[in-house]
């Protein structure tokens, strides 16, 4: 009983590194594409992403300052 307890445990295990290798490969990637499509667009939107990055930081902070004066 014993020998099959960890003949499943090791199977267990294989199944769930496995898994965890995958699911790490297409992390990778998927930060690769993004890093890759963000310099491209940082270069030609940078100012227009400033701004919109500071006018939704605004909207936020307005957002919390509102939730704590009305209740």
């Amino acid at each position: 009983m014993e020998l099959i307890t960890f003949l499943l445990n090791s199977i267990l295990l294989g199944v769930a590194l496995a898994a965890a290798c995958i699911i790490g490969a297409v992390t990778y990637i998927i930060c690769r594409i993004g890093l890759g499509l963000g310099v491209k667009v940082g270069t030609r939107y940078n100012r227009q992403a400033a701004i919109l990055g500071g006018v939704i930081l605004i909207a936020i902070a307005i957002e919390i300052l509102l939730k704590h004066l009305l209740g």
